[in-house]
């Protein structure tokens, strides 16, 4: 498990978010002109947990916590600014909850088009990238509650997953089983129980 200090140079009108705090971002005098990012990740962790991903995201910083934000892409920022406002009580739920500090300086959650994942969730350290079928706006209902749970899982996945990570793939099933745990705990307290059940 390492360090990271990592470079992205990127078009000028091109994001580059990864793991880690962004630390500066140098706009060249090339021709075109392009953007260099610079990110610094103080919390050792495998390689694995590395993650990029690189467009011309909106950014929207949590009001309650300005360590976290959230990205997407121009035409999902009204559904995104809609799906995240619950974000900062699963954060400080969490935080409560187990009285520690989130183990990294920043956190961020990504959401692109669905063509452009693997999965519907990847993690990386500090950063969780969502197919932005997730986002909804305030005229659904139905999809509020899944989305949520699976944010505020991904949350928990940063504590027992990244930070705490695994002895062996043997262990797996109690990463998952804390981080489903912290979710649920969650999910009863603001949500209720009879979601919690379902």
């Amino acid at each position: 498990m390492f360090n990271y200090d990592l470079e992205f140079t990127v078009a000028h009108n091109l994001v580059a978010v990864s793991t880690g705090s962004l630390l500066y971002q140098v706009l060249s005098k090339d021709n075109p002109p392009r953007k260099t990012y610079v990110y610094k990740l103080d919390v050792p962790v495998s390689a694995r947990w590395i993650s990029l991903a690189v467009a011309p995201f909106e950014v929207l910083p949590d009001h309650q916590f300005g360590l976290i934000s959230h990205m997407c892409l121009p035409p999902n920022l009204a559904k995104m600014r809609h799906t995240v406002e619950f974000f900062h009580s699963a954060f400080s739920c969490y935080k409560d909850y187990l009285s520690v500090d989130f183990p990294f300086d920043s956190y961020t959650q990504v959401f692109v088009e669905p063509e452009m994942v693997v999965s519907s969730l990847s993690l990386g350290a500090s950063m969780s990238i969502f197919s932005s079928q997730v986002l909804y706006d305030e005229k659904v209902i139905d999809q509020t509650i899944d989305t949520r749970v699976k944010l505020a899982y991904a949350l928990a996945r940063q504590w027992f997953g990244v930070y705490i990570t695994l002895e062996s793939t043997n262990d797996e099933w109690l990463l998952e089983g804390l981080a489903g745990c912290l979710a649920d705990f969650f999910i009863k307290k603001h949500l209720g129980n009879n979601e919690a059940r379902y």
